[in-house]
């Protein structure tokens, strides 16, 4: 994973160009993919349609974070190529871009011991007042925690996969990506690298709610807990 070039002051808006698009992920596709989204949305229960969704890509996303992209039989079982990793770097954006409920729920997938059911109900219900209680209780409870120490390897393959997203589609949709790795970076310990991350994403939209929180945790010199514990 090379997230030094985050650590940089990002290009301006008027500068930046978008990253180049793989097959699949142009403006035009993700356009209608999003839009067929938003229509399946309509057409049903708002719960059921999302969970449709959001169900299978947290699987997936879940097998990617747990194997290496490595060498090696079980490894190789697991590695989306072609269309099928088209299809997970599109839905992952559409599921950061559409739905905060599933972006945050796919940072507790990397930052907590919740199990794929919790997290799935987190990602669909969202607006309900207990999910919203709950998501907040268990970021407090490992932001706290000394003992809850980051999955430094699982947090590496999520960025691996961030860092994939945010530049294989066109630039309006990698604020939310951008935004997420800034915060696992500053989970990391890696201020400076999340920083230069946040800036990137501002640089696209200055109104990125996380990316702002992760800038003023670092000029703030607020850090998880389990940071504290490892300086000492």
């Amino acid at each position: 994973m090379n997230t030094s070039l985050y650590a940089a002051t990002p290009a301006s808006p008027a500068s930046a160009t978008d990253s180049p698009a793989i097959e699949g992920l142009d403006d035009k596709a993700l356009r209608e993919a999003i839009e067929d989204f938003r229509i399946a949305r309509a057409s049903k229960e708002r719960t059921a349609a999302d969970e449709e969704f959001f169900a299978p890509l947290l699987c997936l996303w879940n097998q990617q974070l747990r194997h290496d992209p490595g060498e090696g039989k079980e490894e190789e079982s697991h590695r989306l190529v072609g269309q099928e990793r088209r299809n997970f770097v599109r839905d992952i954006a559409i599921a950061f871009n559409e739905s905060l409920g599933m972006r945050d729920a796919m940072i507790l997938s990397v930052v907590s011991e919740l199990g794929e059911k919790a997290l799935v109900s987190a990602g669909v219900n969202a607006a309900k007042q207990e999910t919203a209680r709950m998501v907040n209780t268990t970021l407090s409870k490992v932001f706290r925690s000394k003992t809850m120490v980051p999955d430094f390897e699982r947090c590496t393959r999520a960025l691996d996969l961030l860092i994939e997203v945010h530049t294989r589609v066109p630039r309006r949709y990698a604020v939310q990506p951008l935004a997420v790795m800034a915060y696992l970076l500053w989970w990391s310990g890696k201020n400076e690298e999340a920083s230069g991350a946040a800036l990137r994403c501002l640089s696209i939209d200055g109104e990125c709610t996380l990316a702002g929180i992760v800038l003023s945790a670092i000029r703030y010199r607020i850090s998880p807990a389990w940071q504290e514990r490892a300086r000492s």
